[in-house]
């Protein structure tokens, strides 16, 4: 059933497997208003020229792009679109490298679609979350630029804004 911020909701899903795409697509199409399909990193960066999309929920191991130079690409691209990377191996330092590249959370296959819904709906708050903290610091501070911000590793931002917050509330 869709609900709330999730009814309204565009998510990407990009994987190699055409079977895994199908079922992945279907489950959560019951939860989004609008499921999209990109076999590889490259159809999926085609896939964000054209459309707007709230997440990219992605696989690791792809032909023609691998889910790490999506992620890394898409830092330039749409950096405020949270990704989920899905992978078959969680101990692997790409798990890591993922996260430090900016993705919002790495799941491990096999995985229950509820818990990948889950996630999904979680990190669809993050952005809008990301955009008021940042119009709040950016009138307080004078110094940051938005680039700069944007660049840094996603943990970075997060700890940024927590901090800004955190002294924002104190005086507040």
């Amino acid at each position: 059933m869709k609900t709330n911020l999730a009814s309204y909701s565009s998510v990407l899903v990009v994987d190699d497997e055409e079977d895994l795409l199908d079922i992945i697509r279907e489950s959560l199409r019951e939860h989004f208003m609008n499921v999209l399909v990109a076999r590889n990193g490259q159809e999926a960066l085609n896939v964000l020229s054209t459309r707007s999309v709230d997440i990219v929920v992605t696989d690791y191991l792809m032909p023609v792009m691998n889910g790490l130079e999506l992620i890394e690409k898409m830092k330039v691209v749409c950096p405020l679109v949270p990704v989920i990377m899905l992978t078959g191996n969680g101990t692997n330092p790409e798990v890591l490298l993922a996260l430090k590249l900016g993705a919002f959370d790495v799941l491990d296959k096999p995985y229950r679609i509820e818990v990948l819904v889950n996630r999904i709906q979680n990190s669809l708050l993050l952005p809008q979350l990301t955009q008021l903290l940042w119009s709040l610091m950016s009138r307080e501070l004078s110094t940051p630029k938005i680039e700069d911000f944007l660049n840094k590793p996603y943990a970075q931002q997060l700890q940024m804004l927590h901090g800004f917050s955190k002294s924002f509330l104190a005086r507040s």
